[in-house]
């Protein structure tokens, strides 16, 4: 059954899903996580549904920043509000500190449109943390 977030789509709808979710990258995805848990203690799995339910609200992605730059983004907000986890999404990407062509919108997580780009942009914050 598909969830609300991530519906199964038809025609060129499913086209673009079946072509986004080829690009993702369990090698990478693993590195990822593996740091991810190194630095939180979270473990978020190696799948884009793992990902994307373990990331969507930005709290991790807020507390992963302040492990690595104390202080470098204010507390997350603990809501189910989407307001409010979109808001934690945003100023996890406005604190990463990674080049705008490492980014990802904010509806490429929370509405799981585009996991794969959400990977590498923590593959490229675990670079520059590395």
């Amino acid at each position: 059954m598909a969830d609300f977030h991530h519906q199964t789509g038809f025609g060129l709808s499913a086209d673009a899903r079946n072509k986004l979710d080829s690009k993702w990258d369990s090698e990478v995805a693993n590195a990822v996580s593996a740091w991810i848990k190194s630095k939180t203690g979270e473990d978020i799995g190696n799948t884009p549904e793992s990902f994307f339910k373990s990331l969507q609200s930005g709290v991790l992605l807020l507390n992963l920043l302040n492990v690595l730059r104390p202080g470098s983004v204010k507390a997350p907000q603990q809501s189910k509000m989407a307001f409010k986890q979109m808001e934690n999404i945003s100023a996890y990407l406005a604190g990463c500190g990674l080049p705008s062509t490492d980014l990802f919108q904010t509806v490429d997580l929370f509405e799981q449109k585009n996991m794969s780009i959400v990977l590498m942009n923590l593959k490229r914050l675990k670079d520059k943390f590395a």
